[in-house]
């Protein structure tokens, strides 16, 4: 598998290889939806350089969903105020990979976690970056969509698509869309109707950002990290007796 990795900015690039039913929800033309999407901004430096990463599998070992809206419609999805969480985490044990949605002062913002889903507040116009940060010893590739889009090829999300390689205790900054090795189109929020996807053609998946983590195979994990995970959860009573030993 070919693969690129950061070259500034925090950026790399991977090379790899549908639609849920919803609901009562009905189609509505891009021009009349209210809330965010995400627009093609202007034009950022953002380089590259292609590396080596094999998976290890198909699939990924863990995914991640973040989804944004204004203020009016966050508040409707939420039922309440937006608060203070604005990260999401995935990976090994579930603290491998942090997610989050930045500012253009790299401030994280500001959003709220109901039932397990991560909701973030954003501003018409605003820029905003993704910051994904590695905590582990290993290195992993993370496909990331907007919309639905890939950020890398701007066609539909998929597993089969090639993505960022995070390097141990990195981080990555994915500013926007690329458009080549040294380009992208910077991640503004805009009108449904303005938006990339419906640009593209198909906006029924604006305000989610996707993550998906694959594991590079024969990849050593942190055994301290992993140890310190383990010893956190051991059990002083994981048995009501005391077996014989197996010699007797």
């Amino acid at each position: 598998t070919t693969v690129s990795t950061p070259a500034d900015h925090g950026e790399g690039v991977v090379t790899q290889e549908a639609s849920a039913p919803r609901g009562a929800a009905v189609d509505v033309a891009p021009q009349a939806r209210p809330g965010l999407a995400t627009s093609w901004g202007e034009d950022l430096r953002s380089s590259v350089r292609y590396a080596q990463f094999e998976r290890d599998g198909e699939a990924p070992i863990d995914t991640a969903t973040i989804w944004y809206n204004d203020a009016q419609m966050l508040g409707m999805q939420l039922d309440h105020a937006a608060a203070q969480a604005h990260l999401v985490t995935l990976g090994p044990r579930q603290d491998g990979l942090r997610v989050s949605l930045r500012d253009e002062a790299g401030t994280a913002l500001r959003g709220a976690t109901v039932n397990g889903r991560t909701f973030i507040l954003g501003s018409s116009g605003q820029r905003y970056t993704i910051l994904l940060e590695n905590r582990t010893g290993a290195s992993f590739e993370a496909v990331v969509t907007v919309d639905g889009l890939d950020v890398v090829s701007g066609q539909t999300g998929s597993f089969a698509n090639r993505g960022y390689v995070i390097r141990p205790y990195g981080q990555v900054e994915i500013r926007g869309f690329r458009q080549s090795l040294d380009r992208v189109a910077a991640f503004r929020f805009g009108s449904v109707g303005e938006s990339y996807a419906a640009d593209r053609g198909d906006a029924r998946n604006v305000g989610v950002i996707g993550v998906a983590l694959f594991a590079e195979r024969g990849a050593r994990w942190d055994l301290h990290r992993n140890e310190v995970e383990l010893r956190d959860g051991a059990s002083p009573f994981p048995n009501g007796f005391a077996p014989p030993p197996r010699r007797w």
